[in-house]
Order: C-alpha cells, then sequence, then structure tokens
C-alpha cells in the first residue's frame, strides 16, 4: 500500500445530491470541467466538506450542461476522505503482526485446575 493509499479512502463517484459527507470531512475533490472532455485536466482539490467545499456537492445533469450554477467553484464528479493518520498507523501494525501472531495450543484449556 502505497503511502496516498494509507492517507485516503477509496474513490466515490458523487451525483450532485448534496454533501454526501460529514461536514468538517477532509476530502480530496475532483471536478471535470463541465463542457465535454477535459482540455487541461482534471481539476483536483483538498478541502473540508461544509467549509471551503460548500457548493461544488450540489448540482444536476442540466445545470451542469450550461455551466452549472455552483459560482466559481466546479462540480464535484468523484471524492475520497482523508483517513485519520492514527487509522494509518494501526493498519500498519496489524500488517505487521498478523503474520507473526503465536498460535495458542487448544489443549491448553482441556485440563482441569485442581
Amino acid at each position: 500500500m502505497s503511502g496516498a493509499e494509507r492517507l485516503w479512502g477509496p474513490w466515490q463517484r458523487h451525483d450532485g445530491r448534496g454533501m454526501p459527507v460529514p461536514e468538517g470531512t477532509v476530502v480530496e475533490a475532483e471536478a471535470l470541467p463541465p463542457h465535454g472532455p477535459p482540455k487541461h485536466g482534471i481539476t483536483r482539490r483538498v478541502g473540508i466538506a461544509g467549509v471551503d467545499l460548500v457548493r461544488s456537492w450540489h448540482w444536476t445533469p442540466e445545470n451542469r450542461a450550461r455551466g452549472c450554477d455552483c459560482g466559481r467553484a466546479l462540480p464535484i464528479d468523484r471524492y475520497r476522505i482523508r483517513r485519520a493518520p492514527g487509522m494509518a498507523m494501526l493498519d500498519r501494525v496489524l500488517a505487521d503482526c498478523a503474520p507473526h501472531a503465536p498460535e495458542i495450543p487448544m489443549d491448553i484449556f482441556d485440563h482441569e485446575e485442581a
């Protein structure tokens, strides 16, 4: 798993029907230009949902086709959520420990104490 994969969850498609994540969530968002294929590539931005990424979540295919009424913000087409740093650390610890976990012999539970 690369560093970026540890920091971010999987990419999710967005349909323009409002903000799908809780306010305050750090997300990386991508937007395609509203008219045709991208001439200068995809616009990608990291921001905080409900703080600096507000209007970009709300769009319809109709208003997107005529340039969207999202102000200067491009409509979000897909996004991924930033994982808490502790989760990435936990993933690394579990990956290191899991294959080396000692096996507990089940017969140790078979004897009775006197």
